[in-house]
């Protein structure tokens, strides 16, 4: 590490690294990449369900839950697949809270100001997207356990700035059946 930037390709190089270490970093990268489009497309379909408030609370409470069992315990005393669920499930949950909330943003800005605000939410989550890498790599220095519960105290700021919008995402209204006259017939109301 020099310059405070990290080269992670030339850190699995050292030789201080296994081959089975090696490939449980790739493996977790794939992880969260395939499962963050699962919990995207959940999250879509159970927005109509339940709405944007229960929903985006709900997935953000499940990755803080999952980033305080990453932090409560040693990584190398955790089972392989026990890290593996467990980063897919934080990893796909915060990717999905963080995909949700661009339409979440569409929905509270009013029509006039919309692509304004929404750029607004864009580039505030940009300037995120620089500071993260330099935090991250100052709370790794301090082992893992402190990156995931840094990962947790950033979540909990989510969850209440969440917890704060009022105009969320309504959920939809889903008709009711009702028979008519024959047993056999059901009508949308």
């Amino acid at each position: 590490m020099t310059d405070g930037r990290a080269d992670v390709g030339a850190l699995l190089d050292e030789g201080r690294w296994t081959g089975y270490q090696k490939l449980l970093v790739a493996a977790t990268a794939l992880t969260i990449i395939f499962d963050g489009l699962d919990n995207q497309l959940l999250g879509a379909i159970v927005f109509g369900r339940f709405g944007s408030r229960a929903t985006m609370l709900a997935m953000t409470a499940g990755a803080i839950a999952g980033c305080g069992l990453l932090a409560d315990t040693a990584i190398g005393e955790r089972s392989t697949l026990e890290v593996l669920a467990l980063l897919a499930w934080t990893g796909g949950l915060i990717n999905a809270v963080q995909t949700t909330m661009y339409a979440l943003a569409a929905h509270v800005y009013p029509a006039g100001i919309r692509a304004t605000g929404v750029g607004t939410a864009v580039a505030v989550g940009r300037v995120g997207g620089v500071v993260s890498p330099y935090a991250g790599a100052w709370a790794l220095e301090y082992g893992p356990s402190q990156m995931f519960a840094l990962i947790a105290g950033t979540l909990s700021a989510v969850f209440v700035a969440l917890a704060a919008v009022r105009a969320h995402i309504p959920r939809l209204h889903r008709p009711e059946r009702v028979t008519l006259q024959s047993p056999r017939t059901e009508v949308l109301r």
